[in-house]
């Protein structure tokens, strides 16, 4: 069983937007317009959203990643095999499989 992988920003945009909102009057008080036609706002938005995305390609694990956190455990992964198995079918008449 593996570990459960941990958010490192778990945030949405609509969090982000409400947080930076709730921000605007104690560090610009004369900044009065919040209405969604306000330059300042739509710049609010577009860092929220650049935010977002930041945070998902942060919580994204790659192939890259998972081999460098292994080779620091010390741990190298097997290559790839295919599956095998040997099956025995009896029938009342002879059968001649061919292989493949």
């Amino acid at each position: 069983m593996s570990l459960p992988k941990p958010e490192l920003d778990d945030l949405t945009f609509e969090q982000l937007v409400s947080e930076a909102r709730g921000l605007i009057p104690r560090y610009a008080p004369q900044w009065t317009d919040h209405n969604i036609t306000d330059p300042g706002i739509t710049l609010i938005e577009l860092l929220a959203w650049l935010t977002e995305t930041y945070s998902y390609r942060l919580n994204l694990i790659t192939e890259t990643h998972l081999r460098k956190y292994l080779h620091l455990l010390g741990t190298i992964p097997e290559s790839i095999n295919p599956a095998t198995m040997e099956a025995t079918f009896k029938s009342g008449n002879e059968v001649e499989l061919n292989a493949g």
